[in-house]
């Protein structure tokens, strides 16, 4: 069985309040997770072709393994990862492959094994 963010790339957006994980600490979940971390923020522009198969380098596209197959996370495998109490917040993004999600949702994930939809 694949790790729980197999596939998935993560940005880890701004500054982390003291009282939450740190920066550092969601980086290495995600890594233990077997999940990418990310120098820059995914655009879902950037990722249409390969992610449509229209890349020699991927014959097909990828979904997330641990994602229901009928939830709105499927096909989203780039996230951009933020702390909802820091003052500022990335744009907002809940396209079919990039989104962005507080790292609340990380650790619900990770309590759950299993991908689970962002909340809008």
């Amino acid at each position: 069985v694949p790790g729980l963010f197999e596939g998935c790339s993560f940005y880890v957006h701004g500054t982390y309040d003291p009282a939450v994980p740190s920066k550092e600490e969601i980086t290495q979940l995600i890594k233990y997770g077997g999940g990418k971390v990310l120098s820059r923020e995914p655009r879902a522009d950037d990722l249409e072709p390969s992610i449509m198969g229209k890349d020699t380098n991927t014959p097909f596209p990828t979904v997330a393994y641990h994602a229901r197959p009928n939830s709105n996370q499927y096909w989203c495998t780039n996230y951009i990862i933020f702390d909802p109490l820091c003052e500022k917040q990335p744009k907002h993004i809940f396209s079919r492959h990039v989104s962005t999600a507080p790292f609340t949702w990380l650790l619900d994930c990770i309590s759950h094994y299993q991908i689970l939809d962002v909340e809008k």
